[in-house]
């Protein structure tokens, strides 16, 4: 393969870098897309029960998973458009591998790795929903509380509560009402949702309701009470990534230097990367520090995530 040739391949990947990059970056920053505003039908009953019950296999475990995943992003996509994006990012990479190369089997891995990148953007970002959901969540607790005392139920306060809320709290409260309306228990609508919401505090909220459920209790008292401990938390963890702010950006830019400097280096000087796409060895080298740098990036995401999860 001529040298025009890997050049042109090496720039064609690079932009396609870039667009992935900006797509992040604007999706982060809520400026790429935005969820249609039109009203979704009502859902029927069969629909309402079908997202209640158990999954009743690991395939629809698995569906159910990624549709979570996509959603906690809030980049505005739907499970479809996201599956398309991950085969069109795919297909891109895999492309700008043939290119370089000339082998089918380097576009297969090109594919394989674009596709990975992307999902591991999306795992990266997949925290972002139960974010805004633990900032909203205290708002929520007292806004139930008056509706309680203004002598509603717990399921026509959920229901009241998410007309009040903005996303993503007033779905979660909108889709608890409906499954109550459907003649599921209250404690069991708690649970299921804090299954799906997987928050620390959800979870508390789930056992505060349960208990009163049970042996009765000033409600609305205990839903005040919740509802500043969860300010207070979310008002610590606010000053804890204040703090450790500095930290993460260096994990960020030490991970990134390495990739955009070696894509740098192999536009405007080429003659450093010739012994390396030229010899089998230099593709042995090529392979051992993307592995590594894939090793790397991906034990990075790992550590921000857990420290994500609330």
């Amino acid at each position: 393969m001529t040298f025009e040739a890997v050049q042109i391949a090496f720039i064609f990947g690079f932009v396609v870098v870039g667009v992935l990059v900006l797509y992040g970056l604007a999706a982060a920053f809520g400026a790429f897309t935005r969820p249609s505003a039109a009203a979704e039908p009502e859902p029927s009953l069969l629909d309402r029960v079908e997202a209640i019950r158990p999954p009743r296999n690991q395939l629809v475990r698995v569906d159910r998973g990624f549709d979570s995943m996509v959603r906690g992003t809030m980049f505005g996509l739907t499970t479809n458009r996201a599956v398309e994006l991950l085969l069109i990012v795919g297909a891109l990479v895999g492309i700008s591998a043939f290119l370089a190369t000339g082998s089918e089997i380097a576009a297969l891995a090109g594919f394989v790795l674009g596709v990975f990148v992307l999902l591991l953007l999306m795992y990266a970002f997949q925290n972002r929903w139960r974010a805004a959901l633990q900032e909203q969540l205290p708002d929520a607790c007292f806004q139930l509380s008056r509706c309680l005392r203004a002598g509603l139920t717990v399921p026509g306060g959920l229901k009241e509560t998410a007309e009040y809320s903005g996303e993503p709290v007033a779905d979660v409260f909108r889709k608890g009402a409906r499954w109550a309306d459907a003649g599921m228990p209250v404690p069991d609508v708690m649970a299921r949702l804090a299954d799906e919401v997987r928050l620390t505090d959800f979870d508390t909220l789930t056992a505060v309701l349960t208990l009163q459920t049970e042996v009765g209790g000033n409600l609305p008292a205990m839903l005040d009470r919740l509802a500043g401990a969860i300010r207070d938390r979310n008002q610590y963890r606010g000053y804890f990534r204040a703090v450790t702010s500095l930290s993460r950006t260096t994990a960020i830019f030490i991970a990134l230097a390495g990739p955009i400097g070696a894509i740098l280096l192999a536009i405007f000087q080429p003659q450093f990367f010739k012994n390396l796409y030229e010899t089998q060895l230099g593709w042995l080298l090529i392979a051992i520090a993307s592995t590594l740098e894939i090793i790397g990036v991906v034990w990075v995401v790992v550590l921000l995530s857990r420290r994500n999860r609330f």
